[in-house]
């Protein structure tokens, strides 16, 4: 007589004794062939991804104070207050500013190593906008029975000129405000030419008001890339001024929660594994020091200067740079310890591995983190 089995987990129990088969092998199954009644949208696992991130590469304005003298509306960027918000949009806008020692713009306020405009990625409530991909045809004139063919007849890349709208939460002193009035006021003053961009951006006949956006959705884990995308280049083509003068009395008390920018967008990127290592290589241009340790293999290794941040550490640190590991995917951030905030940060958590309430903790964190496993481009599927 035939024992019944004994199910040892619901996969089990899935797998024998339901006749909609395995959750685990189901994409697998949907792959191998038609398992009718068996695979389908009852047992396929959903795509569950996180908004992930939108990064905004950092332009290389002239903001020099020979620059901003040439044009009234930019005075108000010459104060002797390092930690301000002008000195902030300033020495953002134009990172040579903060090397310089004539220019009083080593503010405590950016992290000049970072080629990233954090308060951007922090406030952006969303973007709208990207282009779809789309194959080209070309259909033929008809026939006398109304007869037509078609074949393709284009590339499937995007070369072509978009807007993207990206809402920002808009803060008390309106600093997203001041950055792109001063970012717009400026590509404007360089077409008109009373400002002039540095001699290398001439030379090589380059516009330096230019960025990227790049856009990272992340894994139901936020820790791997599902999905990278970006633009040729970008650039701010509006900014909401008229509304702060518009008036009405019955609201005397009006909070301005969010600001819309529009950006002139050219060329849209996606499931190119080019943008990966364009995403890296922009890294390690602002970063010189991360630069020489991944040219080394030194990044990640315990001579190395930066110190990769674990998920639940990751908000005790100030300063942390981007990275993406070109084999598995991971979106790995970087503290550098030779910034203050990082080290003292760094030293408390060792001090508190070393405690005696550190290792039950753990036990709960292992527990409450969701079981990660490692990811490539390419995944293998459970068979």
């Amino acid at each position: 007589m035939a024992q019944d089995p004994i199910f040892q987990n619901l996969e089990q129990v899935h797998t024998y004794g339901s006749p909609l088969g395995s959750r685990a092998k189901s994409l697998s199954e949907a792959m191998k062939g038609f398992r009718l009644g068996v695979t389908g949208p009852k047992t396929l696992q959903p795509n569950l991804e996180r908004n992930g991130h939108t990064f905004f590469v950092r332009p290389q304005l002239n903001l020099s104070a020979k620059n901003c003298l040439r044009v009234r509306q930019l005075f108000r960027l010459l104060t002797d207050k390092v930690n301000s918000i002008p000195t902030f949009c300033r020495t953002t806008l134009d990172p040579r500013l903060y090397t310089a020692p004539s220019e009083n713009c080593r503010t405590s306020l950016i992290d000049n190593d970072n080629p990233f405009i954090p308060i951007l990625t922090n406030c952006c409530v969303s973007v709208s906008g990207w282009p779809d991909l789309t194959t080209p045809s070309w259909t033929s004139s008809e026939g006398m029975r109304r007869e037509a063919y078609s074949i393709v007849d284009g590339v499937m890349e995007n070369y072509e000129a978009f807007d993207l709208d990206v809402s920002f939460f808009n803060m008390q002193d309106e600093p997203i405000s001041q950055l792109f009035y001063t970012w717009e006021k400026y590509a404007t003053l360089v077409f008109e030419g009373k400002c002039h961009p540095y001699p290398d951006f001439i030379a090589f006949n380059e516009i330096d008001y230019n960025t990227r956006i790049y856009r990272l959705v992340m894994d139901k884990t936020d820790t791997y890339v599902s999905k990278i995308a970006c633009c040729g280049i970008a650039y701010p083509i509006s900014l909401p001024s008229g509304d702060y003068a518009n008036f009405r009395q019955d609201t005397p008390l009006e909070a301005k929660k969010d600001i819309t920018i529009r950006f002139r967008c050219l060329g849209a990127v996606y499931y190119d594994d080019i943008a990966l290592l364009e995403f890296n290589e922009t890294v390690r241009q602002f970063n010189e020091r991360l630069d020489t340790e991944v040219s080394e293999g030194m990044l990640g290794s315990k001579s190395s200067s930066f110190y990769q941040v674990p998920v639940e550490h990751r908000q005790a640190f100030s300063f942390l740079i981007p990275y993406i590991d070109v084999n598995t995917l991971e979106l790995k951030w970087y503290a550098d310890l030779s910034k203050p905030e990082n080290k003292v940060a760094y030293d408390y958590l060792n001090k508190l591995k070393e405690s005696e309430y550190y290792k039950p903790m753990q036990g709960v964190l292992a527990d409450v983190q969701p079981k990660i496993i490692n990811q490539t481009g390419a995944r293998e599927v459970l068979v």
